[in-house]
């Protein structure tokens, strides 16, 4: 028995050795933080080219993360329906505030504070990989012009100094020469490898105008969004009572 823990012991520490080897490895060095003018006008026009006229003017959006993170939201009062598994969330996400469900079982007080809270994750991360472009210019953030080695590509890098749930992170947009994302490097907290490269691809348009990218891949995983859905009601989506009311 004691042999079996030594040689086990070994092995986990062997894995978690070549582990944090390969993170040195292969994460890259993230460029150094340097806002310009420059900067900021080429983040416009990367909004501008994927409609950020009717993104401005767009009532509510639907889709789902995985399949298994489910959202409405409202996006001219900054609320949304999250769904997964049995529960259900009503946020208001300027305050992260609002109404939790287990199964069909209302929670009060300090009982939904949890769910409320995990809501809010989920948020942060899976709106980002739904609508991040539309996100370059939001308080708190500035603007980096890279120099990349893509032949007729354009770096374009956005820290977030301030809001979510890891403010500090920063994100190395891949533009093409008509000023489309085609890919990003991400520098975040969450993730031990530094640098690591997601697509951004399979477009569809919204009747609204807007271009939204609904798959990302890395070398070792990948982000899939459907049921992707706008329109100018509530009831559009499937509800019998409006529950933003």
């Amino acid at each position: 028995m004691k042999t079996f823990l030594k040689w086990f012991v070994l092995i986990f520490l062997l894995l978690f050795l070549g582990l944090w080897i390969a993170i040195k490895v292969f994460s890259e060095k993230m460029p150094e933080v340097n806002p310009t003018t420059a900067a900021d006008e080429l983040a416009v026009k990367m909004m501008n080219v994927l409609g950020k006229e009717g993104w401005d003017t767009l009532a509510f959006l639907q889709w789902s993360f995985k399949d298994r993170h489910h959202y409405l939201w409202n996006k001219q009062e900054n609320a949304a329906i999250i769904k997964w598994k049995d529960k259900k969330v009503i946020m208001n996400l300027n305050d992260q505030s609002g109404r939790a469900w287990i199964k069909d079982k209302e929670l009060l007080g300090q009982d939904k504070d949890p769910i409320l809270k995990t809501a809010w994750k989920y948020w942060c991360n899976d709106s980002f990989w739904m609508f991040a472009p539309f996100k370059l210019m939001d308080p708190g953030t500035i603007r980096t012009l890279v120099d990349i080695s893509n032949k007729g590509s354009k770096g374009l890098m956005v820290t977030y100094q301030s809001g979510g749930v890891t403010p500090g992170d920063s994100y190395l947009w891949i533009l093409n020469e008509n000023n489309e994302p085609t890919g990003i490097k991400m520098w975040a907290s969450i993730l031990p490898l530094k640098g690591l490269y997601f697509s951004w691809e399979n477009w569809l348009t919204l009747p609204e105008g807007v271009r939204l990218s609904t798959s990302h891949h890395s070398k070792f995983v990948s982000n899939k969004i459907t049921n992707v859905k706008s329109g100018k009601y509530s009831l559009e989506f499937g509800y019998d009572i409006d529950w933003f009311q």
